[in-house]
């Protein structure tokens, strides 16, 4: 019998999920329906290891889902449907520690206040080197959360480094439940807006964040979606409404037989101010659904990695022994009818540093000016004021500075490629710079971490005003380029 694992009901989160209650229509004779009870009722009187009814049961819907080769159909008994709408809600068994992946190695950002993770002294910074003693070092973080999370009660035995040292702390997991949208605005009058996932209150929740900074004059918005894997279609189009106004096609729906707009249904609250919209390679179906209606009505600029590509939309139709089945019935296309199944949106803009992220965007709704100031062997930095750390520290080698090449350029809004044989190329508003893999311009210092560096006379090269006291490096410079990306929304 196939089981739904955590792995699974996190690939469910990434559906666009309606709830509903449709009638069934069934397609098969009397004859088919009988054919099966026979079966069932034959296997159970003769085969010698006397399977369980239940088993049996739960073997055959499997085996109709699996044939149907779609991930995304997949039947629910009752405790994995109440767990599922459970996530769906931001709600889990877990520790309270969000986490972050940096050079092949997963550690702790935030720390929840009263969670099991602050009970046992976890602290940002520390690093998760196993989990119930099995190395999790290059994993990525959501496999990573996967395996700290599980059923309330239950045990998880983390390895933690911390500053060189190794220890051991045993944790009971507890129910999680992480805030839909967390918010602020930033002291350059930026509000900045972080939609975890698309639960039945987010719709609420956010009209009453997007009143509140309305009153207050904010100059810009930034909607962080990255890691947002989805949830229900009507809190997306409700979501989409504010800013594009009620009645807008918010996506295409291609049904069995027909297509139907699917249109936003909140009315527009946020105009006149320009808008950037987070993304990155965990960003999916119903945050994907919200993210494409915007590029596609130039309301904002998306600004990250390619999203994950679910253009699929699902509904749970209630079955008789509390479970349901969870059946996709549609795929959506864009306002703009752009397919997004297993290809996913392009950013705008693309920078795969994800600490940078929101301090280009925010530079970016500013009028694009930069300064970053960095330190020879130190991993803190700053970025406009904003702290931020670095993957890889500033290194000095043969008495030349070398900056951390990808942290640099995409800092100042060079996207960063690299040609076999001709080294990086840093493309910006259509012009392109090549840095030779000499040596010399381009280095990689440590072989067993294969991180670029940028020697710092050819930092100017891109265009950047650069001071060095000490070892202490000041860049000035403009993330913008040529061209009109942003515009005030509406």
């Amino acid at each position: 019998m196939r089981k739904v694992t955590p792995l699974f009901l996190v690939l469910l989160l990434m559906g666009c999920v309606w709830l509903s209650n449709p009638s069934a229509v069934l397609a098969g004779t009397g004859d088919d329906l009988n054919l099966i009870r026979e079966v069932l009722e034959n296997v159970e009187a003769y085969h010698v290891d006397r399977p369980d009814h239940q088993i049996l049961v739960e073997g055959a819907i499997w085996g109709m889902i699996e044939t149907l080769e779609d991930p995304y159909t997949t039947y629910l008994a009752r405790e994995e449907l109440e767990s599922f709408l459970k996530e769906i809600e931001g709600q889990f068994g877990g520790i309270g520690v969000e986490l972050e992946g940096m050079n092949d190695q997963v550690r702790v950002r935030r720390v929840l206040p009263g969670s099991p993770a602050a009970e046992a002294g976890l602290a940002p910074g520390d690093i998760i080197a196993a989990v119930d003693g099995e190395d999790v070092a290059g994993l990525p973080v959501e496999v990573v959360a996967l395996r700290i999370r599980g059923p309330e009660g239950t045990q998880v035995r983390l390895t933690i480094l911390r500053q060189g040292q190794s220890f051991e702390v045993m944790l009971i997991r507890r129910s999680i439940e992480l805030p839909s949208i967390e918010s602020a605005v930033w002291p350059s009058g930026i509000a900045y807006v972080h939609i975890r996932t698309f639960g039945s209150q987010v719709a609420s929740r956010l009209k009453e964040v997007l009143l509140q900074y309305k009153a207050r004059g904010i100059k810009g918005l930034i909607i962080d979606l990255r890691g947002n894997e989805g949830g229900l279609l009507d809190a997306a189009a409700e979501v989409a409404g504010y800013f594009l106004g009620e009645g807008r096609t918010v996506a295409w729906l291609k049904g069995r037989d027909s297509e139907a707009p699917c249109r936003a249904t909140g009315r527009t609250l946020v105009t006149g101010i320009p808008i950037v919209v987070l993304i990155d390679g965990r960003t999916a179906s119903a945050a994907e659904i919200l993210a494409g209606a915007l590029q596609d009505y130039q309301a904002a600029l998306l600004l990250g990695e390619p999203t994950y590509g679910k253009g699929s939309v699902q509904e749970l139709i209630p079955l008789s022994n509390g479970g349901a089945l969870r059946v996709t019935t549609a795929r959506y296309l864009t306002p703009l009818r752009r397919p997004v199944d297993a290809q996913g949106l392009t950013p705008d803009k693309k920078i795969e540093t994800n600490a940078l992220v929101p301090l280009v965007a925010e530079a970016l709704i500013k009028g694009g000016s930069v300064k970053m100031k960095l330190a020879v062997g130190s991993t803190e930095g700053e970025v406009n004021g904003h702290p931020v750390t670095l993957a890889s520290p500033p290194v000095a080698v043969g008495g030349v500075i070398y900056l951390p090449l990808r942290f640099t350029a995409e800092a100042f809004g060079y996207q960063v490629c690299w040609v076999k044989e001709v080294g990086a190329v840093l493309e910006k508003g259509g012009e392109k710079i090549t840095l030779p893999f000499d040596g010399k311009t381009v280095i990689i210092p440590d072989k067993q971490k294969p991180v670029a560096f940028i020697a710092l006379p050819a930092v100017r090269n891109l265009m950047l005003d650069v001071r060095v006291q000490g070892v202490s490096i000041e860049l000035d410079g403009n993330v913008a380029d040529s061209m009109n990306y942003l515009k005030a929304a509406g």
